[in-house]
Parts: structure tokens; sequence; C-alpha cells
């Protein structure tokens, strides 16, 4: 990552990261199991809320294909 990079751009990005990561880690290894049955409709959200926070459209659709 460019250190010359403002410190809170450096930090959204980690945060926004740590969540899409986790995200996927958590379904792929099965540990959203017990609060949901199935882990798409979770991580449509976290993209949706993700794309917000950086100030994309909030009529996130995802590319199918």
């Amino acid at each position: 990552m460019d250190p010359r990079l403002p410190a809170g751009a450096r930090y959204r990005f980690l945060a926004c990261w740590v969540r899409l990561y986790g995200s996927v880690a958590m379904e792929v290894f099965g540990h959203m199991q017990w609060a949901v049955d199935e882990g798409s409709g979770f991580y449509e959200t976290e993209l949706r809320q993700l794309s917000e926070l950086l100030g994309m459209s909030a009529d996130y659709r995802p590319v199918s294909g």
C-alpha cells in the first residue's frame, strides 16, 4: 500500500478488506451456520454496506456470469 495515501484512506481500505475477507472466510469454513441458513444474503448485504461506505452507488448489483 502506498504510504503517501492519507491515514484515513489506508484505514478505510483495511477496514473494508477485513470485513470482506472475514465474511468470505466465515462462510467458507461454516462459522455462520448457527446464525444464517445461507450466507449469500449476508454477503450481499455486506457488499452493499461496503459500497456505501466507499461512496459507491447504493444500488450495487453483482456481475453475473
